[in-house]
């Protein structure tokens, strides 16, 4: 998912900072040499979250259940208001993919499609 997203922004919003359009394989590799940069920065510095302050869920967790998925960041990080200001919203995100009208990556270039 976070591929497609990167591969859609790329598609959508770097077209002004070309002086050449790249071609597609460009675009991929940039994409994965910056997801390799940043995970290596992150692996490096994760010791540095304190204990408590890290919650990591899966995409099949956020994908089948996404209320109980966030619930359960909110939860584990010990803020307050899920129930009554996060909630709503998740279910009408969930509501709106349901009937296709969520924001995915989609069309051609480099995101595929």
């Amino acid at each position: 998912v976070v591929y497609q997203s990167a591969c859609h922004m790329a598609d959508t919003t770097y077209w002004h900072m070309y002086l050449k359009r790249p071609t597609s394989a460009q675009i991929h590799d940039f994409i994965l040499s910056q997801f390799a940069i940043l995970w290596d920065e992150f692996a490096a510095d994760r010791a540095l979250i304190p204990p408590g302050r890290l919650v990591e869920l899966s995409f099949e967790e956020l994908s089948t259940d996404p209320v109980a998925a966030v619930r359960r960041v909110y939860s584990a990080l010990g803020i307050d208001g899920f129930e009554e200001r996060v909630r709503p919203r998740v279910e009408a995100l969930q509501a709106g993919k349901a009937e296709g009208r969520h924001g995915g990556a989609g069309g051609g270039g480099a995101g595929g499609g």
